[in-house]
């Protein structure tokens, strides 16, 4: 991704938007019952919410 779109993905991101995503998909145990399909569905989901809290973090760091 270059780093004129990751600078602006970054500056889109809200803390109501990552509180929202952390409720929808929070980080948790895989469930022994999930498919080998479902608990990779599962990573993706969670990884993308930890990569959007590292941009959010990146656009608002103070230095």
């Amino acid at each position: 991704m270059s780093d004129s779109l990751s600078s602006r993905i970054g500056s889109l991101i809200t803390l109501d938007l990552l509180k929202a995503l952390d409720e929808l998909y929070p980080l948790r145990l895989p469930d022994p019952k999930d498919s080998p399909a479902e608990l990779w569905i599962k990573v993706g989901e969670r990884r993308l919410v930890e990569v959007l809290h590292a941009k959010y973090a990146e656009a608002n760091d103070p230095s």
